[in-house]
């Protein structure tokens, strides 16, 4: 990404397994992207969140990247255990500029 802010890449210390969710269909199951391994910063937080349909949910971890982690998404947890990204929020610097994503899991 030309342009963006790149000072919080460096807080991004931690490796997570990232895979695409490229397309979905209710017949045939949702299909994913290789898996990526790329730079987060990992939170283990309950927070409570609005999905897209303004359901009221629970997240319980949470990542701050600068991919383009989207919804429907998965992330490898440290364990092992594949988490489906709910919500994203677009973080911007202090101009408003972008800065960085941060992706609530399940």
């Amino acid at each position: 990404m030309s342009g963006t802010n790149r000072m919080p890449r460096r807080f991004m210390r931690q490796q997570v397994v990232w895979r695409k969710l490229l397309s979905s269909d209710d017949y045939a199951g949702n299909t994913y992207g290789a898996p990526q391994t790329i730079n987060a910063r990992w939170y283990d937080e309950h927070v409570m969140i609005h999905t897209t349909d303004d359901t009221e949910t629970l997240s319980t971890s949470h990542i701050s990247c600068v991919e383009t982690v989207e919804i429907g998404d998965h992330i490898t947890d440290r364990a092992g255990r594949e988490r489906e990204v709910l919500t994203v929020r677009l973080n911007r610097d202090t101009r408003g500029r972008y800065s960085h994503r941060v992706a609530y899991l399940n």
